[in-house]
């Protein structure tokens, strides 16, 4: 989410690029120690694979994310994440359904998430710029 709308470009861009990929890898192996706390087991079942990124090193998980930007641009290279869609359409981001959350458990659990923590308050000031009338 993050990313899509900071970068604001297709998917496989961010996840092909080596810093963006390193800055990805790092917020899901946040999160994932945030479910973790909370007693969630971390899949591979998904698009990401969350719990191997997770389980081996930041690297492996870089050069993984990467791998699946390449799988993108081939598979799908107009994929753009919805929050990047709804960005670009003026409507609202769902910030605290998803970064907020999470935010506010890793505060109520004391886990210190200072990537996720900034991300959030970024992804909020995207919104609301994002939903003001021009002029």
């Amino acid at each position: 989410m993050v990313l899509s709308i900071t970068m604001r470009t297709e998917t496989w861009r961010y996840m092909s690029d080596p810093d963006a990929a390193a800055l990805l890898a790092k917020l899901v192996r946040e999160v994932g120690a945030l479910a973790t706390a909370c007693g969630v087991t971390l899949t591979d079942q998904s698009m990401m694979p969350v719990a191997s990124l997770c389980r081996g090193s930041e690297a492996e998980a870089v050069r993984a994310i990467q791998a699946l930007g390449e799988q993108l641009k081939l598979r799908a290279p107009r994929h753009r994440m919805s929050t990047l869609q709804d960005l670009q359409a003026g409507r609202p981001l769902e910030v605290e359904e998803t970064l907020g959350y999470a935010a506010g458990k890793a505060a109520q659990l004391r886990v210190e998430l200072p990537l996720l923590q900034a991300s959030y308050l970024l992804a909020r000031a995207i919104d609301r710029s994002g939903r003001q009338a021009p002029g």
